[in-house]
């Protein structure tokens, strides 16, 4: 096992360093310059061509793309990215105050997606062809095939337009001082659209691998020994069907990240998703490489805890 997870992080260090250069090329492609973002339209009427050089000298926007990234990823092997342009801030800090923020919301999305899909796809494989079974699958079926902007916008629409039970924007109510209560309102619509699909992901293939270890010969054989159907259910059929939904989980990692991005936008959750908005409307680019790096090794980290977690939930693949 130490061999496997040493070689796959030995594998994971090309990756990232080719996600490096891809992220910078295509960064560093896109339309428009940090400095016209970063100075006032005004000034830059009244700048001289010499100032405005002078001023791209000194961040290091006069030199060639492939120096430019040379010099970046010496320091960031060192763990400096460098400053943000905006701010002045270090980059490491700025993503660090955000963070926690994120992974709260992601965290508590993937904890109850998980908890919501496995138990609806256990009752639909145990509930097979009945009305309970079509009823689950013609709405996973929805929730699947819609994005999850749009769970985001109906909510906002919904709930806080038209009902007005839930706040729409931010953590805390302005103005107020911060409680839990505040928090989980404010918490609800976020993590309810950043998961729904995810509950209908898990549980497609929590029903599909129930019913292939229903049809097991050796849960035949545990029936035909006399165990009771709940020691059957729990010992033979639940705990081995829940095997490939390790490798589902990690896998989904990467899409609950990146949807994280897109749902902090939305509701101005104030995390690294609305710190990677940001820096890309004001092409802030240590801020938009650091974030993307970040979320590179995030989904693969997110991968080798998957495989490791499967070859130790089923010895044949730690054996192989």
């Amino acid at each position: 096992m130490t061999q496997y997870i040493t070689r796959r992080i030995l594998i994971s260090i090309p990756l990232l360093f080719g996600i490096s250069i891809i992220t910078f090329i295509i960064i560093n492609m896109a339309p428009g310059d940090p400095l016209t973002a970063l100075l006032d339209p005004e000034d830059q009427i009244s700048l001289s061509v010499r100032d405005i050089e002078a001023m791209r000298r000194e961040l290091g926007l006069d030199r060639p793309g492939p120096v430019r990234y040379v010099i970046w990823l010496k320091e960031a092997v060192t763990g400096n990215l460098g400053f943000s342009y905006q701010t002045k801030r270090p980059v490491v800090e700025m993503v660090l105050d955000k963070l926690p923020v994120s992974l709260s919301l992601m965290g508590v999305a993937l904890a109850l997606a998980s908890s919501i899909g496995v138990m609806f796809g256990v009752i639909s494989a145990l509930k097979q062809y009945s009305v309970i079974d079509y009823s689950l699958s013609v709405i996973s079926f929805f929730m699947i095939s819609i994005p999850q902007f749009f769970f985001a916008l109906s909510g906002m629409l919904i709930f806080a337009v038209w009902l007005g039970w839930l706040p729409v924007f931010g953590m805390w109510t302005a103005g107020e001082d911060p409680e839990l209560w505040d928090l989980a309102r404010h918490a609800i619509l976020p993590i309810s659209a950043l998961m729904l699909q995810d509950i209908a992901v898990y549980m497609r293939y929590t029903r599909a691998s129930m019913l292939d270890t229903l049809s097991a010969e050796y849960v035949l054989t545990a029936r035909a020994k006399g165990l009771s159907e709940a020691l059957v259910l729990w010992k033979h059929v639940f705990r081995n069907a829940l095997v490939p939904l390790v490798t589902i989980l990690g896998l989904s990692l990467p899409a609950l990240i990146g949807g994280a991005l897109i749902i902090e936008t939305i509701f101005s959750w104030p995390g690294v998703g609305a710190l990677a908005y940001d820096a890309l409307r004001q092409r802030d680019y240590p801020v938009q490489m650091a974030v993307l790096l970040m979320g590179a090794t995030a989904v693969l980290a997110a991968n080798l805890l998957a495989d490791v977690a499967y070859a130790w939930v089923d010895p044949r693949v730690r054996h192989a």
